[in-house]
Formats: structure tokens, C-alpha cells, sequence
């Protein structure tokens, strides 16, 4: 979104006089640095369809099983 004078909220966010409210605002604004496929946080902007989220459960379950067979039921081999 941005406004008559193409500008994005976090640039009028720079002209906030209050140091404290215009870093927070900035740093709310500012695109996730983190692993926002997971929504560890609530998302500022709209969240679009994405597999990545299944495919890492999928990945991360199976591993939890194969490591769980791997050291619970050691293969002997004589």
C-alpha cells in the first residue's frame, strides 16, 4: 500500500519525532527477518498461500521417526 506520493508506512514512519515510537514503529513495519513460514509472529501483511510450512511439519516429523527407530531399535548385525 502506499499513498498519492507513493510512499510505504514505514516511510512517513520516519517522520515521527518520538525516538522510541518511530523505532518501534520501524521495526514493526519492517519486513520479518525471521522464520515467518513457521508464524512464530503475527504477520503485519497479507499471508499468502504457502506449502513450505507442510513440507517443513512432513520433514521434521519423519526425522523425529527416523531418529526414533535409528536409536530405539538399534539394527544388530552379525
Amino acid at each position: 500500500m502506499t499513498d498519492n506520493q507513493d510512499r510505504k508506512p514505514v516511510d512517513l514512519a520516519q517522520f515521527i519525532t518520538t525516538p522510541h515510537l518511530k523505532e518501534s514503529l520501524i521495526a514493526d513495519l519492517a519486513p520479518p527477518k525471521d522464520w515467518s513460514c513457521l508464524m512464530l509472529k503475527i504477520p503485519m501483511k497479507l499471508v499468502k498461500k504457502s506449502y513450505k510450512t507442510p513440507m517443513i511439519m512432513w520433514f521434521m516429523m519423519f526425522a523425529v521417526y527416523a531418529l526414533l527407530v535409528v536409536f530405539a531399535y538399534p539394527f544388530y548385525v552379525d
